[in-house]
């Protein structure tokens, strides 16, 4: 089986079955599917039997052309050629929506960062991805780091299942984990979120040195004033980094 565009395409049935579980289609919902691929996923979640409107965004002309074809019946569905990264801002017209997908290892990075600067942010993502990265940015205190400040920012990871290398085709060579994000309730003010990631950008500036020598730096303070900046939060002088989570960070983001 050729890969596209570094897709390794998800085969295991019931691992596709828990990410159809996460989306959780409904009456009325709007569903974005990132990298379909052949459609293992769509042919899924087309099983539920809602009223619902499922976008896929497919970059490959190839797999795009081979999903209209496979599809052409379905009057749920529309499929789009594109770039997710350059289209996502201008289909997101409705609200709330949801996005899914087995995401290409690439795109991770790129991809939730666009999320994250939506206008509109989606009532949830489910996706597919890298394990590290997976653990990466669900991380809670003592594991706390720049990935997990950024999208903790603005929802509630966890990881739903494992994913071995066996489950795909062709087999990536690390293992995978379908990471399930809920939007938070309540978001921050855009003035909120300037000086939240000011002090996130100081607090991770050199991840291996003290909380109290990233901020001193980060911030061009005094150590003295840095060291009360977490005092303040309850934590102690030899902290590191990891030793936060998104609460100590607003806490301290409203001290500066």
């Amino acid at each position: 089986m050729p890969r596209y565009l570094g897709q390794h395409f998800l085969k295991d049935k019931t691992k596709i079955r828990q990410t159809v579980s996460a989306v959780n289609p409904e009456d009325g919902d709007f569903i974005i599917e990132v990298g379909p691929g052949h459609g293992e996923l769509t042919s899924e979640i087309l099983k539920i039997d809602k009223d619902f409107r499922l976008l896929l965004v497919e970059k490959d002309k190839k797999l795009a052309s081979l999903l209209k074809t496979k599809f052409s019946s379905e009057n749920r569905l529309e499929i789009i050629e594109g770039d997710i990264l350059k289209t996502l801002p201008s289909l997101i017209k409705k609200s709330p929506y949801k996005i899914c997908g087995n995401i290409p290892y690439y795109l991770t990075g790129f991809l939730f960062r666009k999320i994250g600067e939506l206008s509109v942010l989606p009532k949830l993502v489910v996706f597919t991805i890298q394990k590290e990265v997976g653990e990466r940015l669900s991380a809670k205190k003592g594991d706390f780091n720049l990935l997990a400040a950024s999208i903790q920012l603005w929802g509630k990871p966890k990881i739903i299942t494992s994913i071995p290398k066996k489950s795909f085709s062709p087999p990536p060579k690390v293992d995978s984990v379908t990471i399930f994000i809920e939007k938070k309730d309540h978001l921050l003010s855009e003035s909120e979120k300037s000086s939240y990631f000011l002090i996130s950008k100081a607090a991770f500036k050199q991840p291996r040195k003290t909380l109290l020598n990233n901020l001193s730096a980060g911030l061009d303070i005094e150590k003295v004033k840095a060291l009360n900046l977490i005092k303040k939060i309850g934590l102690l002088p030899d902290s590191r980094p990891q030793d936060l989570d998104f609460d100590s960070l607003f806490k301290l983001s409203r001290l500066i």
